[in-house]
């Protein structure tokens, strides 16, 4: 329910994996949301391109990256920055600055141990990746 509509109805799974709005999905999930236009290869964003099979007519859109589908890997080459690393039991949050100063989150297993200050990479299984339309 949002201001007294409601946004989505279905099993707690079908919500979490396919919310229908941004709303829905920042209720549900600990989600990064990015601003993305689409280039010919797909979904262009600060932290690189992603192929989606949703068809959207529209040229920008903002996509949803779990903090748990971020697999990440060290990489001089990369713009992206491991701020903070926080111990949570079985897994680590990562705090990650991207280039133009956002912060986003990424969530491992505690056998990915990856100190402050490392430039990193992220992979997102391009199935995992959801848009949102502007």
């Amino acid at each position: 329910m949002r201001q007294g509509n409601l946004e989505q109805i279905g099993t707690p799974e079908e919500i979490y994996s396919h919310p229908a709005s941004r709303f829905v999905a920042e209720f549900v999930t600990q989600a990064n949301f990015l601003p993305a236009r689409r280039q010919s290869n797909g979904w262009q964003t600060e932290i690189g391109c992603f192929e989606i099979e949703e068809n959207h007519t529209h040229n920008s859109c903002e996509i949803m990256i779990r903090q748990e589908d971020c697999i990440l890997q060290p990489d001089t080459d990369s713009q992206v920055k491991i701020t903070k690393r926080r111990f949570l039991g079985r897994e680590y949050r990562y705090c990650l600055e991207t280039p133009s100063g956002k912060e986003i989150h990424a969530r491992t297993m505690t056998d990915t141990i990856i100190p402050e200050g490392t430039f990193v990479k992220i992979s997102i299984p391009d199935d995992a990746v959801k848009i949102f339309a502007d």
